[in-house]
């Protein structure tokens, strides 16, 4: 699995891991709305191959989605200004993918599209 190191997100987004577990390679990092009270919590973990978002408004939890089988964790920069991740799964010789924005405002989008 690849995936974007600490330096790499504290780079791209200003933030440190909020939880991380060197052993399991896992990380935590919360993203916060500049605009409500929107916040995304994303995790991975290289030894479990997952990744997981959470959402929450005012701390109170309203989706997640998670999944293990990663191939990539990549960082996108769109020529508008937004940033986020772009996540790619192989699940079963399906190819899943997720697409999280951080900035301007938290959104994702999330497929799995079979023959």
């Amino acid at each position: 699995m690849k995936f974007p190191d600490k330096l790499e997100f504290l780079a791209a987004f200003g933030l440190e891991p909020e939880d991380e577990d060197p052993s399991t390679s896992y990380v935590r990092y919360v993203f916060r709305s500049n605009t409500g009270p929107l916040e995304a919590e994303v995790s991975f973990s290289d030894v479990s191959k997952s990744f997981q978002i959470s959402t929450r408004i005012a701390g109170n939890i309203f989706g997640t989605i998670s999944s293990e089988k990663v191939n990539l964790i990549e960082i996108t920069q769109g020529q508008n200004g937004e940033s986020g991740l772009r996540v790619v799964f192989n699940i079963h010789d399906v190819v899943s993918e997720a697409l999280i924005t951080f900035t301007p405002e938290i959104t994702y989008h999330w497929w799995l599209i079979g023959e």
